[in-house]
């Protein structure tokens, strides 16, 4: 689920609430997709804290792997007690292993980044000139905005949003389509 941030002005006192949005996608030649991941940032050209997109390194998607793979890790303890939940809440069905399809997932992942050259957009404008004001694993930050001031952030927890259904190609850019938002799932991509 996307992340909520509190926005606080220091010098005006005005705070806001702001969220992260999720059905954004990068879709290849195939039809094939992965998921756009977005963090909070500045866009200078949108003027306001917005949403982009944050880009892993390939050895940050490589360690994710491993840890998928070794059975001492949290991850692959997760992927499995997950499995087992599925296994429970439906004994009959059969369903793809969550650990195997994570790891699939990222293997995609990391093929895309290996071939991604452009720098982070922001989703709404497509600029790359933006600031992150948080790291992924940070909770709190402050910055300073030209002509705002001081600013801080504080990560807010998660919340349940709409799906978007955008897609982007995989440099990064918005791909127009006529899709209308839902509340779950990726809507097909031809329309």
């Amino acid at each position: 689920m996307p992340a909520t941030f509190t926005i606080k002005y220091l010098q005006s006192g005005h705070t806001e609430e702001t969220w992260l949005t999720r059905g954004i996608y990068y879709e290849f030649a195939d039809r094939s997709t992965i998921e756009v991941l977005t963090h909070l940032v500045w866009c200078e050209t949108c003027g306001k804290f917005t949403e982009g997109e944050w880009i892993e390194l390939p050895s940050q998607i490589r360690q994710q792997i491993a840890e998928l793979n070794d059975s001492g890790s949290d991850a692959y303890k997760f992927a499995e007690w997950n499995d087992e939940q599925i296994r429970m809440a439906n004994p009959r069905g059969t369903s793809e292993s969550f650990r195997l399809s994570r790891i699939a997932d990222l293997e995609s992942r990391l093929e895309w980044r290996t071939h991604r050259s452009s720098p982070p957009k922001c989703i709404f404008c497509g600029n790359s000139d933006i600031i992150y004001p948080l790291t992924i694993d940070e909770t709190e930050s402050e910055l300073e905005i030209p002509g705002l001031g001081k600013v801080r952030i504080e990560s807010a927890g998660i919340s349940s949003t709409d799906f978007m259904n955008w897609f982007f190609t995989p440099e990064g850019d918005r791909i127009p389509r006529n899709t209308q938002t839902t509340y779950w799932g990726v809507p097909d991509s031809d329309k």
